[in-house]
């Protein structure tokens, strides 16, 4: 439920553009649920959005290594990567 809430925070300060109040809520989040590859790509997305390449890239990694087996997901991730890659 606190991490729900914490999303939906972030998603909602990501909205508004408030971009340092939604990292400071993904990385409440990140701590709370460091197996969620979600919260990953929400912050990778989010520092690539702030020209933070190397960080974006890192975090995608990141996203990528607790995502698990799920196909569909691992191609999202390295979709974003190869984004963040030719950006």
């Amino acid at each position: 439920a606190a991490l729900a809430a914490l999303l939906k925070q972030a998603d909602r300060a990501f909205m508004n553009q408030d971009f340092s109040a939604c990292q400071i809520l993904l990385e409440r989040a990140q701590r709370i649920s460091s197996r969620d590859a979600g919260v990953y790509v929400r912050l990778s997305y989010l520092y690539w959005l702030q020209d933070q390449q190397q960080q974006a890239l890192q975090t995608a990694r990141r996203a990528l290594a607790v995502v698990g087996q799920d196909a569909q997901s691992r191609t999202e991730i390295q979709r974003l990567m190869l984004a963040i890659q030719q950006n």
